[in-house]
């Protein structure tokens, strides 16, 4: 497994095997120190081969210090082939072909919450409001979010409520939350919580700023 030290977190990219077919794609797996590691309760690949193409037989070889950060973008190099990984038996491929690929991913976007036409909520654990602003990494453009501020054991905050919310309705890695007449500089240096409500959106992080 490729293991690389991402913001505050370690990332690995383990391969796994399929003992039926040969095929291998790669997974994505995380830890908070190197020691205890999790996947996500999908499991999905997190690249996966292409019936036809080059790499549709072993996705094998991630590059050391993936990922790389270009602008809003993260970079994964990985090498693959399209033969299977037990080629000599189980691969109808003739000619063998390897190749060095290119994933990429928005910032802030290896994992996310997805809600569909039922509403869906998050509530997130307290965290120290350190700046005046809060900014939204989602993607709501067929749907909406909106959010409500809450005391730290789970009491609202009067004026903060998810229908004094400005609706958000765009795709953006730095939307700024806001809510009507009210600003977030009094309650800095408190610990707050937030309560996500989503429709056809995909929520992915929240971040604290100085400024929008």
């Amino acid at each position: 497994m490729q293991v690389s030290r991402h913001q505050d977190f370690y990332l690995g990219l383990p391969n796994l095997l399929d003992e039926v077919t040969g095929n291998m794609d790669l997974r994505l797996v995380h830890s908070p120190d190197g020691i205890n590691w999790q996947r996500e309760v999908t499991d999905t690949p997190f690249i996966a081969t292409t019936p036809g193409a080059w790499d549709c037989g072993s996705i094998g070889f991630p590059a050391t210090g993936n990922p790389i950060q270009v602008g809003d973008e993260l970079l994964f190099y990985y090498g693959a082939t399209n033969m299977t990984h037990n080629y000599k038996f189980m691969s109808d491929e003739k000619v063998l072909r390897m190749r060095l690929g290119l994933a990429t991913v928005k910032r802030g976007r290896l994992v996310g919450y997805h809600a569909g036409e039922a509403e869906g909520q998050l509530l997130t654990r307290p965290f120290l409001l350190d700046k005046p602003h809060l900014l939204l990494n989602a993607d709501a453009a067929n749907g909406e979010v909106r959010a409500a501020l809450l005391q730290a054991n789970g009491a609202p905050i009067p004026g903060y409520n998810g229908d004094a919310c400005k609706p958000v309705r765009v795709d953006g890695l730095d939307i700024p939350l806001s809510w009507k007449g009210k600003g977030l500089g009094d309650l800095v240096g408190t610990r707050v919580r937030l309560r996500l409500s989503a429709r056809n959106a995909a929520l992915y992080a929240i971040q604290t700023a100085s400024r929008i």
